[in-house]
């Protein structure tokens, strides 16, 4: 995955949105060798298609609960989307994340 990273081997250059480029003088050691990801276009279209498409199914499962009133659906979804499902994909991406959240 080399390709997604930019060499800043001396100099650091910003771009602003008037086109003037800031040089700044070479940063320390363990700032240089650090790699910085180049935007990706089609990646950021399929987040938010993703997004959208997890927006739109909110509430999918929640046609066998119609009686439940829209307070406690939306903690039920809430505390889902915001306690379980975190914890459940960190454990599942990450090798060791107790150790990564040590850190």
């Amino acid at each position: 995955m080399d390709f997604f990273r930019i060499d800043l081997s001396f100099w650091l250059q910003l771009q602003f949105s008037a086109r003037v480029a800031l040089r700044l003088p070479a940063a320390p050691r363990s700032l240089r060798e650090r790699t910085f990801l180049v935007p990706n276009p089609i990646l950021g279209v399929f987040l938010h298609w993703l997004g959208g498409l997890a927006s739109g199914s909110f509430y999918v499962p929640y046609r066998r609960v119609k009686h439940w009133a829209w307070e406690t659906y939306w903690l039920v979804g809430g505390f889902f989307s915001w306690i379980i499902a975190p914890w459940l994909l960190a454990l599942l991406l990450t090798r060791d994340l107790f150790a990564v959240l040590r850190e």
